[in-house]
């Protein structure tokens, strides 16, 4: 530690201490500097950049050399206090401890995947429905297609009553103007076929042919 001072004085004995290049070199200083310039009225830029500021230079003995009585009994305080702080913070993180060994997460974990659980049984349960309830509706529609089908299907029409008759060639009549008597034709019914012989031609009621 650098102490820089002198007793009182005028200020032009105090001057030196005013000077830029000393302010300067104490602001530079890497070891602490003591201002102890005048008595307590006396003022000077080496007090104001100064590290530390003695009211006279008396009073510099016992800012570089401390009690060591005070100086210990500091030390405790302060060991006193970081001893404190530190039961206090280990106290709260004691105290939540215990509270999140009590919340029921801990107490059972189960809590947690439960939920999880019943919502997936939810959805595959409901998945399993609609999948059920769609297929049944496909089978409707599919039942109805198929009725659709066979009663639109030739041999739905020959089961309800109706017929198809062929030329001898087999391709199928459908105007009488086909035929003439004698040829031989085949009626396909729903179940079996007759051959016959045409032996009388009649054209629809109103036709203009014969």
């Amino acid at each position: 530690m650098i102490v820089v001072g002198r007793g009182g004085g005028s200020m032009e004995d105090l001057w030196e201490f005013n000077e830029e290049c000393l302010a300067r070199a104490i602001y530079r200083s890497a070891i602490p500097v003591v201002s102890a310039v005048g008595h307590e009225r006396d003022v000077t830029i080496s007090d104001l950049v100064a590290d530390a500021r003695a009211m006279t230079p008396t009073q510099v003995g016992g800012l570089v050399v401390p009690d060591e009585r005070e100086l210990l009994q500091r030390l405790e305080d302060f060991r006193e206090s970081l001893a404190m702080s530190l039961t206090h913070l280990y106290e709260r993180a004691r105290d939540r401890l215990a509270l999140a060994a009590r919340h029921p997460v801990f107490l059972r974990p189960e809590t947690l995947v439960e939920p999880l659980e019943r919502r997936l049984a939810d959805g595959i349960a409901g998945l399993g429905t609609a999948i059920e309830e769609t297929a049944v509706r496909a089978s409707e529609r599919l039942q109805r297609a198929g009725i659709a089908l066979e009663a639109m299907s030739p041999l739905g029409v020959l089961g309800r009553g109706y017929s198809i008759t062929l030329a001898e060639n087999g391709k199928i009549l459908t105007d009488v103007s086909c035929l003439e008597v004698g040829d031989i034709i085949e009626t396909v019914l729903a179940r079996g076929r007759v051959r016959s012989t045409a032996t009388e031609l009649r054209p629809p009621e109103g036709s203009q042919d014969g």
